[in-house]
């Protein structure tokens, strides 16, 4: 047991944390009163706090990073709740920066891609089927299958004469919570991979 200085209640050595320049190698504040003296630190002066943040993240970035790997894969719902509520507000912020990443590390985020279907080949092949079923259910009687093929030509066409990976955009999604495009030649256009990525699907041309 262990007496906190600032609330003079003794507690569990658990509810302390470490400090090796404590004699008993725990420091005098417990947890809780750490949790509020740091909380109040921050609201004095935000602008020291984050500096002092800054720094040692830079000093100890693998430490942070396993940190924070550790924290999210312990905290997964509360993460995705998280995520799921912000995005609303911070979307085109999000859409940018993945964007500019998507951008800097292709080949890192095509390597990622492989080693999922790799290690996931049942996810893979559920999502081709699936998104082939849509684009047979997509298509009407009156589409033209030349010019779909024509236009898949050309998206080959540039890849090969600019080395950029290219690909066919539904124009009016045809997988979405809001709408349901149509798998013909009208609805189809050739995008860089980067600016399809980038559309997803939730923007088309005269959205409400």
């Amino acid at each position: 047991m262990k007496c906190c200085s600032c609330c003079n209640e003794r507690k569990s050595y658990s509810d302390f944390h470490k400090g090796q320049r404590y004699a008993d190698g725990y420091q005098s504040y417990c947890k809780l009163c750490m949790k509020i003296a740091s909380r109040n630190s921050y609201r004095r002066n935000p602008d020291r706090a984050k500096a002092y943040s800054r720094a040692y993240s830079k000093e100890n970035r693998e430490k942070c990073r396993e940190n924070l790997r550790r924290w999210i894969d312990e905290n997964r719902e509360h993460v995705r709740a998280r995520d799921r509520a912000r995005y609303p507000r911070r979307r085109q912020k999000i859409l940018e920066y993945q964007k500019q990443y998507a951008a800097k590390n292709r080949s890192k985020i095509n390597a990622a891609s492989r080693r999922w279907a790799v290690r996931h080949p049942e996810n893979r092949r559920a999502h081709c089927r699936t998104r082939q079923a849509m684009k047979r259910q997509s298509i009407p009687l009156w589409a033209d299958f030349e010019r779909i093929k024509s236009i898949y030509a050309q998206a080959r066409d540039l890849e090969d004469r600019t080395g950029e990976k290219y690909e066919i955009d539904h124009i009016v999604p045809i997988k979405s919570d809001i709408v349901c495009g149509l798998h013909c030649e009208a609805n189809l256009a050739v995008l860089k991979a980067s600016e399809n990525r980038e559309k997803g699907n939730r923007t088309w041309p005269d959205m409400p």
